[in-house]
């Protein structure tokens, strides 16, 4: 496999109509001094450590399976434990759920004014506040506990994995053509949501082609610190919101595939489906990170459906695909547990759960809340 190093320098090109974009007009963090990888290593260290799960609650309600047309929805879960799944089509809404998987009711509907969406894209609680992005009209929403309508900013970015900082500035994971921050994986956003700061990369310069390879997931760390997973590589990387790197810990499982070997057809029979290039990680109480990656369910082929426009694609993701969940420790650099669900597991989410999509008899979808522990 090719190092990241290696795939960063060959990938130093952002092709627009044939013009190459160079981030400039914001100033960018030294990145002199990186610290050293720690490897970790390629099997589980606790012997006896099992990763289990309950299912801590069913969202059967018709309030869901009107409007659950795919598996490509947004979750969270709130201060208040209520499950919050967003809406793909007409309204355009985020559904709350409370702990028995009743419906509580809905925020936003469809729309280009305040609290109106066009496409939700990503569900960030924040306290008692919830933040709604909506990546087409670039903005975000802010509603109260109560599920009304705060205030709304202007997002320079179109970004869909943002964390919140304590003093209420954002970070976001940027991938895309924008002249002034062209290949940096992370933005540093203002809480009036200027970009303020940019950093993540030595050679700032990426080709379309191969934005993919800027995508992470974060979880949060001590203080203005956070951690990020790359999506297509078992590379995690500890940050300060100033661009300081603190850490790096890699891993090279069996069945990891190479960036390279993910890039290859989506929904193909003529072709096993690409690892997650929306990889999962969260952070528990006990500072350990749970990671999510996707690979290959076994008999893959056999969940892919002809629709009548000729296409294939997929209805059960459980048939697609399978799921690691990996347990990492980053003190001492060791992964602690991993294994292999036959399910499709959707991201991760505070506890650490995780929300899994389902087809009943009748092939009406519905949702499980599953909650994860390591057990010794």
């Amino acid at each position: 496999m090719a190092s990241v190093g290696a795939i960063m320098r060959d990938s130093a090109r952002w092709i627009v109509s044939g013009v190459a974009l160079v981030a400039s007009g914001i100033a960018a963090t030294s990145q002199d001094a990186r610290p050293p990888v720690r490897r970790l290593q390629r099997t589980p260290a606790c012997r006896s450590c099992e990763i289990v799960y309950a299912v801590e609650r069913t969202v059967v309600d018709s309030a869901l399976t009107r409007h659950l047309t795919n598996w490509h929805n947004e979750y969270a879960i709130d201060r208040r434990g209520r499950l919050l799944v967003s809406t793909d089509g007409d309204p355009v809404q985020v559904l709350a759920f409370d702990h028995r998987g009743r419906f509580v009711g809905a925020i936003g509907r469809r729309g280009s004014g305040p609290g109106e969406f066009k496409r939700i894209s990503a569900i960030v609680p924040d306290g008692d506040s919830l933040r709604l992005f909506d990546a087409i009209a670039q903005r975000e929403s802010v509603f109260d506990s109560a599920g009304r309508f705060v205030r709304s900013a202007v997002m320079p970015t179109r970004a869909t994995t943002l964390l919140p900082l304590p003093d209420g500035r954002l970070v976001a994971n940027s991938a895309e053509p924008n002249r002034s921050t062209a290949g940096y994986p992370f933005l540093v956003l203002s809480p009036e949501r200027s970009v303020i700061g940019k950093f993540g990369s030595q050679d700032p310069v990426f080709s379309i082609d191969r934005q993919h390879l800027l995508d992470r997931s974060f979880a949060p760390a001590r203080a203005d610190r956070f951690w990020a997973l790359w999506a297509q590589e078992y590379r995690l990387e500890q940050w300060s919101s100033r661009g300081t790197l603190i850490a790096v810990l890699e891993r090279q499982p069996e069945w990891l595939r190479s960036a390279e070997e993910n890039s290859g057809p989506w929904r193909s029979s003529a072709a096993p489906p690409v690892m997650s290039r929306w990889g999962g990680l969260q952070r528990d109480r006990l500072g350990r990170l749970w990671i999510r990656f996707f690979v290959p369910d076994r008999r893959w082929q056999a969940a892919l459906q002809r629709l009548p426009s000729g296409e294939q694609d997929v209805v059960d993701p459980s048939r697609y695909f399978d799921t690691i969940v990996d347990v990492v420790d980053p003190l001492s650099g060791s992964v602690l547990a991993s294994r292999r669900f036959d399910e499709y597991l959707g991201p991760l989410l505070d506890g650490p759960r995780v929300a899994v999509y389902r087809l009943s008899d009748r092939h009406e979808p519905f949702l499980d809340v599953w909650s994860l522990t390591m057990r010794q």
